[in-house]
């Protein structure tokens, strides 16, 4: 077991993972923010508090149904969004969503994240 994680893996493998969940990360936050936090900002101009939750509701929504990442990213999506409001950064938000999402794969068993699977691939497992 590499770097005393779940998974079996190699520091090139670790590395590249990294890297490309990085770059999925930063396309799941132009998703998230660029795209939906946005256009609830323009719907909801004078509720400033319930962007962030619509926002999560919806991110959450996409990782049907998968348990496991509904709750994630229910949480991450909520402070993703609240912190795009005050910055707008989607390359820190990328960055922080690769980062946390390649170590809750190292660290977090199949039989709970079910391979980070969503939609018709998690009833492959």
């Amino acid at each position: 077991m590499g770097f005393h994680s779940i998974r079996a893996v190699t520091f090139q493998g670790a590395l590249l993972s990294f890297l490309m969940y990085c770059l999925w990360g930063l396309f799941q936050q132009y998703i998230l923010n660029g795209y939906f936090v946005n256009r609830f900002s323009d719907f909801l101009p004078g509720h400033p508090h319930a962007i962030p939750l619509l926002a999560a509701v919806f991110f959450s929504l996409a990782h049907l149904p998968n348990w496991f990442l509904m709750l994630a990213t229910a949480a991450g999506g909520y402070v993703c969004a609240r912190i795009y409001l005050q910055y707008r950064n989607l390359y820190f938000l990328g960055l922080a969503h690769g980062v946390v999402g390649f170590f809750l794969y190292f660290v977090v068993p199949d039989t709970i994240s079910h391979h980070m699977y969503v939609g018709p691939k998690w009833f492959s497992m």
